[in-house]
This record gives structure tokens, C-alpha cells and sequence, in this order.
């Protein structure tokens, strides 16, 4: 249980991202000839950790302002273990917990429209939720609505170990849950778990009679025209793709550990709107910006999507479905074989995209928030 818990904290810490001063609302001004983008030092200093990363590739991009041209991309080491060709600006990487930036921009869209409230129970729209009646939709939102993680609970660990393409349904996943203990009651404390987002899916999909993801397909892809972003229905993520891998230990591949292999064919399923979209860096560049800015929702989504919570963790502090630290916003997350950064630094106007094709380190350190988070360390400074 120890590990487990440990592998909670490490998961929070890491997947929590954002800005640093107020009027994240507010476009912010761009860099100052007084404070050019250090864009040599970036390069150098992120392709010296990449070389002790263990990780087989990873794409790198810090994008300034609007531009869709790059200031620095980085395209490191190879697509695959084998070495048979390099990684590509065009690779599409599962984006794993930023996809629940997606989702959580649907639900405050939906919010803006008067389809929902924020502080509706979310038994009013999804049932079997355990105290569903005193869990608001905003507390799935801040990851306070006291429910478990199932991805510790042992038994689901062992499902998705066995049959690692097992496509999982959302009841399928809510039951690992409801089979654990909620961490506390709803509203008095904050654990980040996915069990948040595949319930807003839920949600989504009772209020629009569609499944989570065609809504995001609807609302933010089609219209921001993300042509290389998407749901992988049946695990299937357009070529060209890396293959993915993870440290894990022998007996639990779910577990963080040493022994190395292979997640390139894991369904994501297991992560259902929590964690299973795919994209690339010059995609989800052009998406964190406009969602950590504040565009892609209205008066009502803004203000929920800024009220930070306190996490209990020094200096870190989430919105809705975003986070907040060190002068940068965004998200970062990890399934097994890839990890993904984005982070958006207001004060600079330039968006910091990573991503990588190994989950994490033998010492448990996010492969592409690593680069992504040396980047954003150098500007910041």
C-alpha cells in the first residue's frame, strides 16, 4: 500500500501544471526584447538531458505566440528501440491525462450553453455513483469529489496486466473503483483520479446522447482544425506512430520498476476520456495555448475553469481540469510506453510542448515532462 501511495503522489505532482501571476483570462504580452527566448540554451540543455533520459525518442517544440512555426523543435533519438528510423514531427503520441484537458473544456462549453450546471449532482446525469447526490459536477472538475483511484485497486492492476487490449467500458472502470473506499467526503480534500473525467464523460454523453469524444471532435478539433488529434477507437492511433515503453515491475507492469518493455499495443482503453487521445506536438501546441489562455470557453467556463484549488502540495494548485505552478499552465500525464507535456507561460506568450515514447525513468521521473519542465525552468528563471 505504501508504493501504491507513493505512486499516487508522484502521479499529482506530475500531472499538475500552470500559470504563474493572476488575469489568466487576459492575452498575455509577448516576449520583450529585454527578455528574448533563450532558444540556444533550450536546445542544449534539452538535448544533454534527453541523453540520459532512457528514453528511446522524443519530440520537443516551444511555439511563441499564435505561430504555428516553431522557434526551437527538437526531434530526438528514434521511433523505436531498434533504432530503424528516426522520431518525426509528424508521430502521433497517446497524450495519456491531457486529454482530460479536452474533456473538462466540453463540460465548461456545455456550462457556458446553460446544458448543465457546474453544481449539479452528478447523479442527475450518471447512476450508481456511491453518494452520486453530494458529488457536484465542479468537484469531479477540481479532482475533490473524494472518489477513488481504481487504478490502485489490485484487481484492476491485474486485469489490465493479463489482457493488456481488453477494450474497457466506463462501467466496466467505475466498478474498479466502487470496489474501493472513497478517500474522503466530497468537497473536503483533493486527490487527482481519473475516475473524475471518465464520470464527466459520462456526463457529456447523457446530456448530447454522444459518446465524450465526438463531442470533443465537435467542439475543439473539427473547429480548431486539429487534424492529427483524436480518439484511437480500438487502439488504433494513425502512422506514423513510435512504439511506447515503460519500467515496470515483472509481476506488475502497472507498478513503476526496472524491468523494460514493450506498451506499444496497450488499449488505452483502461483510461476511457481520462487519458485515451492521441496528438502531435504541433496540435497540441496550438490547443494548450487557446485552452490555458481562456478561448475556447465563455464568461461561466473561464471563471470555473481559474478558480484554483489548493492541493495540499507546496506551490501547486489546479483549476478545472488544469493546473497551476511555476509560471506555467497546462497538464502532463503518462499511460504505459509514452508521456506528454504542455505548458503554456503567460508572461512570454510561448507554449512548451514534449513528448516522448517511454512512460518514465527507472528512478520514476516523467520522461517528456523532464524536457518540458528543464525548458520552461529557463525561462522562468
Amino acid at each position: 500500500m505504501a508504493r501504491v501511495q507513493d505512486l499516487a503522489r508522484r502521479t499529482a505532482l506530475c500531472l499538475i501544471m500552470a500559470a504563474a501571476l493572476g488575469g489568466c483570462s487576459r492575452p498575455a504580452p509577448p516576449p520583450t526584447a529585454e527578455r528574448p527566448i533563450p532558444v540556444e540554451e533550450i536546445r542544449l540543455r534539452v538535448a544533454a538531458r534527453f541523453e540520459n533520459l532512457e528514453a528511446p525518442g522524443a519530440v520537443f517544440g516551444v511555439f511563441q505566440g499564435p505561430e504555428s512555426t516553431p522557434v526551437l523543435l527538437l526531434t530526438l533519438g528514434h521511433a523505436n528501440e531498434q533504432k530503424s528510423r528516426p522520431i518525426s514531427r509528424q508521430d502521433h503520441f497517446p497524450i495519456a491525462s491531457i486529454s482530460k484537458l479536452f474533456v473538462g473544456t466540453v463540460i465548461l462549453q456545455m456550462a457556458d450553453e446553460d446544458l448543465l450546471r457546474l453544481d449539479d449532482p452528478v447523479a442527475k446525469y450518471v447512476a450508481g455513483v456511491p453518494g452520486g447526490e453530494d458529488i457536484t459536477l465542479a468537484m469531479l472538475g477540481y479532482h475533490t469529489s473524494g472518489l477513488p483511484r481504481e487504478i490502485t485497486n489490485p484487481a484492476f492492476q491485474m486485469a489490465i496486466q493479463s489482457d493488456p487490449r481488453k477494450e474497457w467500458t466506463p462501467e466496466e472502470i467505475c466498478a474498479q473503483a466502487w470496489a474501493l473506499d472513497r478517500l474522503f467526503p466530497p468537497g473536503q480534500g483533493w486527490m487527482y483520479a481519473n475516475i473524475n473525467t471518465i464520470l464527466l464523460g459520462e456526463v457529456i454523453q447523457s446530456v448530447t446522447g454522444r459518446p465524450w469524444h465526438e463531442e470533443v471532435a465537435r467542439r475543439i478539433l473539427a473547429p480548431m482544425g486539429l487534424r492529427d488529434t483524436g480518439y484511437p477507437a480500438h487502439n488504433v492511433i494513425p502512422e506514423p506512430r513510435p512504439r511506447g515503453y515503460r519500467f515496470g515491475e515483472p509481476d506488475n507492469l502497472i507498478e513503476y520498476g526496472e524491468y523494460w518493455f514493450d506498451a506499444t499495443d496497450w488499449s488505452g482503453s483502461c483510461w476511457g476520456a481520462a487519458g485515451n487521445m492521441y496528438s502531435t506536438v504541433d496540435d497540441l501546441a496550438r490547443f494548450v495555448r487557446a485552452a490555458a489562455r481562456g478561448e475556447l470557453v465563455g464568461d461561466t467556463g473561464r471563471a470555473a475553469l481559474f478558480q484554483w484549488i489548493d492541493t495540499g502540495y507546496e506551490g501547486i494548485e489546479y483549476g478545472f481540469h488544469i493546473g497551476r505552478q511555476s509560471g506555467a499552465i497546462g497538464s502532463t500525464g503518462d499511460v504505459p510506453g509514452y508521456s506528454a507535456f504542455a505548458a503554456y507561460l503567460p508572461e512570454r506568450d510561448v507554449t512548451v510542448v514534449s513528448l516522448a515514447n517511454l512512460t518514465a525513468t527507472r528512478t520514476k521521473l516523467t520522461a517528456a515532462s523532464e524536457l518540458g519542465e528543464l525548458a520552461c525552468q529557463i525561462m522562468t528563471w
